[in-house]
């Protein structure tokens, strides 16, 4: 953030350019003590040595320093039992377990507020899986038929329980982190407790045809505890199709061949504690409990997330599989997103907890896969990937027209706008002549001090999404 701590941003704002850092670790490591390159010096006598806005870097590294500690234990259990030779029944279960610890401090010395804060969570989540299998095979050759699929069950249980909590006033004793060394009594701690449980129902077919065209279908229905009761189902299907057209070219050349269409939908439920409208309890005064309502409205209607996804394939292999081909096209919708919506102050709050919007993605992702070098003792494998998106925000809550995500200094901010791509960027931008050259006038610093002239309110800057993704991935494999 903001603050001394950040030395990033201390290098890039503030930093003395002509400041010897390995002179601050020298300081630091003879004394031990905080003195920087902006010390108070004759201003203030009693802090002569002192940092005035940025700790010593070497002091802030040791001494303001974070840490952070987990123990975690997961493990599954699975039994299979195969009733007949075409159906099997399996059962699974699961768990994943853990506990953590992060802690904060600020050494007494420090240009802020020596401090102490301590953040614990465990976490828990279980899973029960129960289904259905089966594979048949009918006919063979050109005429067979395979059909497979299963039906089962999933029972999903998270829970997690958070507290933290933080000095208040300062250290008493330098050195010594613990709640207890705090100057003033500290406030009550922050907790956080929460619960999740969502049952989902699932089902799968697959159908092939003559070892040549295949089709499968599927779908899910989960019941989450997060969504308001009425609400709290949602239904996201799938199917996809392919035609392995090699199976038609009888050639060595051409491995595999197929092309493919998939239609598919995705669900996603709410997170915890945004439906019903809650109070926050505060560290009471002179023994009278207090409480505020939230600045966040919870939302009683709230909908599941749905997105809904188009794709058109095709996968080529070549040379008995030493070149191999993978190009999709795709476009993705996403709708009844969970937004924070800001309102006025004046309501009594600042965020209105809604469903709204959708947002579009399409694009192109292609992958050649290559084998330059295959010999009995060593296997050279190339992987090459390149991906362009591009997405657009169609619609958002209400008839707003521009979501703000986030602020940075400046005035530069990251937004959604409808009609633009996700987190477009915003801010002052050069007014510039008909030439596109950058207008500046006259600075009262000077004579020859000259400023940019911008432009009066923001506009779009840029936006976070890159023009093209890729990469190259080469796995070598030989003999020992």
């Amino acid at each position: 953030g903001y603050d001394n701590r950040n030395v990033n941003q201390s290098f890039r704002q503030w930093y003395n350019r002509h400041a010897d850092v390995k002179e601050q670790e020298t300081f630091y490591n003879q004394t031990g003590l905080n003195i920087g390159w902006n010390p108070y010096g004759s201003l203030d006598p009693a802090r002569l040595t002192r940092p005035h806005y940025f700790d010593n870097y070497y002091f802030n590294r040791f001494e303001n320093y974070n840490s952070d500690e987990r123990n975690r234990m997961f493990g599954n259990f699975k039994v299979d039992y195969e009733i007949l030779d075409w159906l099997t029944f399996t059962g699974r279960m699961s768990t994943d377990r853990y506990s953590e610890l992060r802690e904060e401090r600020i050494a007494v010395g420090s240009v802020d507020v020596s401090e102490y804060y301590r953040y614990n969570r465990t976490f828990s989540e279980d899973n029960l899986d129960l289904f259905l299998k089966f594979n048949k095979m009918f006919g063979e050759g050109t005429s067979s038929i395979s059909l497979g699929g299963l039906l089962g069950a999933n029972y999903r249980r998270t829970r997690a329980d958070v507290i933290s909590a933080r000095t208040n006033g300062g250290l008493v004793t330098p050195g010594v982190y613990a709640l207890s060394n705090s100057v003033s009594n500290p406030e009550a701690p922050a907790e956080t407790h929460t619960e999740v449980g969502v049952n989902g129902y699932f089902g799968s077919i697959n159908v092939g045809f003559a070892n040549m065209i295949y089709l499968d279908l599927t779908g899910r229905y989960d019941i989450a505890s997060t969504l308001p009761e009425g609400n709290n189902g949602y239904f996201y299907p799938g199917a996809s199709l392919s035609f392995l057209f090699s199976e038609l070219i009888p050639t060595d050349i051409f491995d595999l061949g197929k092309l493919r269409l998939n239609y598919a939908e995705a669900g996603n439920l709410a997170d915890p504690l945004l439906v019903n409208n809650i109070f926050i309890l505060n560290t009471p005064f002179a023994g009278t409990p207090l409480a505020t309502a939230s600045a966040i409205r919870r939302n009683p209607n709230l909908v599941s997330e749905n997105t809904k996804s188009y794709e058109v394939g095709v996968e080529l292999a070549f040379l008995q599989n030493r070149v191999g081909l993978d190009v999709s096209l795709y476009r993705a919708n996403s709708f009844n997103q969970i937004f924070n919506a800001d309102v006025t102050a004046a309501s009594g709050r600042r965020v209105d907890i809604v469903n709204a919007g959708e947002i579009q993605n399409q694009g192109v992702e292609a992958s050649l896969r290559l084998t330059p070098v295959k010999t009995p003792d060593f296997q050279w494998n190339m992987t090459l990937n390149w991906a362009r998106n591009r997405n657009k925000v169609i619609s958002l809550y209400g008839d707003q027209d521009n979501l703000q995500l986030s602020t940075a200094q400046g005035g530069i901010s990251l937004n959604a706008t409808v009609g633009q791509p996700f987190g477009t960027i915003k801010g002052t931008a050069f007014v510039r002549d008909d030439q596109g050259r950058p207008i500046v006038y006259n600075h009262w610093w000077g004579p020859e001090s000259v400023r940019f002239r911008k432009t009066a309110t923001p506009e779009v800057i840029g936006d976070i999404n890159p023009d093209w993704i890729g990469g190259i991935q080469n796995t070598l494999l030989t003999k020992v």
